[in-house]
């Protein structure tokens, strides 16, 4: 019954994580922009890991290049689904992360109580 409970507290916390990393890359993503040529090449912009789910379109600001474009610069349209697919797929790969750590040191917890 214990293993049950741990899987039940593991996958929401995965989930929970795979969310707040996903929305904190829309903050820490963008392009710096060096030439009025890139500007005018780079709107509208898509940002977001490991999708771009954030589309930058409006540029609000008219700052000396090169400037670094984020999501405080410009309009933004959020799309859902590319949001929710990112976190699924940072969610599996967390998913993937733990079952083969927990393989792993069981392996080695196996192993070492076999020497003693």
């Amino acid at each position: 019954m214990r293993p049950f409970l741990k899987k039940l507290v593991v996958l929401p916390l995965l989930f929970f994580i795979s969310c707040i990393f996903v929305y904190s890359t829309a903050f820490f993503d963008g392009e710096m922009i060096k030439t009025y040529d890139e500007l005018k090449e780079s709107f509208p912009m898509v940002i977001g890991f490991p999708i771009g789910f954030v589309e930058l379109t409006v540029v609000n600001i008219d700052p000396p290049l090169p400037y670094f474009y984020g999501i405080s610069c410009c309009g933004t349209v959020w799309h859902q689904d590319k949001f929710l697919l990112s976190v699924l797929i940072v969610f599996l790969f967390l998913c993937l992360l733990y079952l083969v750590s927990y393989f792993v040191i069981s392996k080695v917890k196996k192993n070492s109580s076999y020497s003693n």
